[in-house]
């Protein structure tokens, strides 16, 4: 009988092989693999990659990944909040009041210039977006399918006539790279910067860009077994690592100006050369990357001159020996990880298995200590994202707290500035898998939890 083969083989060896409606069938034979297939989080973890696309370095998630797995089935919603002067939120127009009472018969239409609390993108309903991220001025979202789409304007400081990407999207809209064969390319992760983004497609190839009609391919001198696992926007260039733990610093995409736009070719860029640190991940800050060990250091890579630092990485290297383990850890991307971090222009946050959630900045030093903020500990926060001055938190239980300054309403609290992490009361009654905060914006995924099964 089945039940009778060791659990590790269950797990590691027919499990992890069935598809969810076979999971599911098998946890109704009997009370043995009904606990076999509800608490086991790699196989459902590996169900979210396979079936919605999810990056594992979206979030540190250790617990949850069934929870997920469910709310993914019914379509998410998005939400977004804060500045919103450059129409940059992506909403739909609102009549107000006063436009009525100028012309009722033909009302002028008009956005809000802040929007303090969360408002879905009502273009986005029913196209199964699984990621947010925000740069600048700007979002990106990643559906399932790999598509990207992107509103807001990715270079606003920039004149329109140096770059296409000053154009402004008040709705989003898919963009789109193709290959050499001229075939669509798709993503598997994507990061933002303050006015670029780069992604990792599903075939292995990353591409960048600074505006949403031309998309640059990036081509790495990798070595044969050498494949590229994460890549990390920092505030004006981009990082990337490689499953061999090494990484590559690459310059920002080439500004496109609006008359070369539908003639000139795809550009490709030859970055070299590796460095190699035994790094299982990293986080993109500016002027900075913040990397994690296999064995769980944190160490903070002064990558603002990559030509230097490739060729003398430990010169530029400090460990940020408080935010490190203090006894042996081990992580692994494609098992357990037993530390996390996130980071994002002048913030970073390190997670730890046992619920801890430290928080340092940009300039912090070899023996500076953590930001441990009490509301953030024990509590399974599995992100924390970073706006300019505003900061949010997801936990596990698709809980969201924020806290900061009040950036345009993008706290989504209303007037006020919260010093503390609070929960956004209007996001109560849903589920939010995903957040991705920027500039002075705000953005979650989510679903009612009255879809929950």
């Amino acid at each position: 009988m089945l039940s009778k083969l060791p659990r590790d083989i269950l797990l590691q060896d027919i499990l992890i092989l069935l598809d969810s409606k076979s999971l599911i069938n098998l946890s109704l034979a009997s009370t043995y693999f009904n606990y076999l297939v509800n608490n086991d989080q790699h196989i459902w973890k590996r169900l979210c990659f396979q079936e919605f696309n999810i990056s594992q370095d979206n979030a540190f998630r250790n617990k949850g990944w069934k929870q997920l797995y469910i709310a993914l089935l019914t379509d998410t919603k998005v939400f977004t909040w804060g500045e919103n002067s450059d129409d940059r939120l992506g909403l739909t127009p609102t009549v107000t009041s006063d436009a009525f009472q100028l012309n009722i018969r033909n009302p002028r239409r008009r956005y809000s210039r802040t929007v303090t609390t969360p408002q879905e993108v009502v273009y986005l309903q029913d196209k199964g977006i699984i990621d947010i991220t925000s740069g600048g001025w700007s979002f990106h979202a990643l559906d399932s399918s790999g598509s990207v789409w992107m509103w807001g304007t990715m270079q606003q400081e920039i004149s329109p006539r140096s770059s296409a990407g000053t154009r402004r999207l008040t709705t989003p809209t898919k963009i789109q790279a193709t290959n050499h064969t001229q075939r669509k390319v798709t993503f598997s992760s994507i990061s933002c910067g303050r006015a670029h983004v780069i992604g990792l497609a599903r075939d292995g190839t990353v591409w960048h860009w600074s505006n949403h009609l031309m998309l640059q391919s990036v081509h790495l001198d990798l070595e044969p077994n050498e494949k590229i696992v994460q890549v990390v926007a920092n505030w004006s260039y981009s990082t990337v690592l490689t499953n061999e733990g090494a990484i590559y610093v690459i310059p920002s995409p080439d500004l496109i100006i609006p008359s070369q736009v539908t003639v000139e070719p795809t550009p490709t860029y030859i970055v070299t050369p590796k460095v190699p640190m035994d790094i299982v991940q990293i986080a993109g800050l500016d002027g900075y990357t913040l990397a994690l060990t296999k064995d769980s250091r944190v160490l903070k890579l002064d990558t603002r001159n990559h030509i230097e630092f490739s060729s003398n990485p430990e010169l530029y290297t400090i460990e940020l020996v408080h935010f490190s383990a203090k006894k042996p850890e081990v992580n692994y991307r494609d098992g357990s990880m037993n530390r996390f971090i996130t980071g994002a222009f002048l913030n970073f946050a390190v997670y730890t298995k046992s619920g801890q959630v430290m928080l340092g900045e940009v300039n912090a030093g070899a023996d500076t200590e953590p930001i441990v903020l009490p509301e953030l500990q024990n509590r399974d926060v599995c992100k924390v994202s970073f706006g300019d001055y505003h900061f949010g938190a997801l936990t596990n239980q698709g809980e969201l707290l924020t806290w900061g300054a009040y950036s345009s309403g993008a706290l989504g609290h209303g007037p006020d500035e919260e010093p503390e992490p609070k929960l956004v009361e209007s996001m109560k009654d849903m589920f939010v898998f995903a957040i991705g905060f920027g500039g002075w914006q705000s953005s979650v995924l989510a679903i009612p939890t009255d879809n929950e099964q």
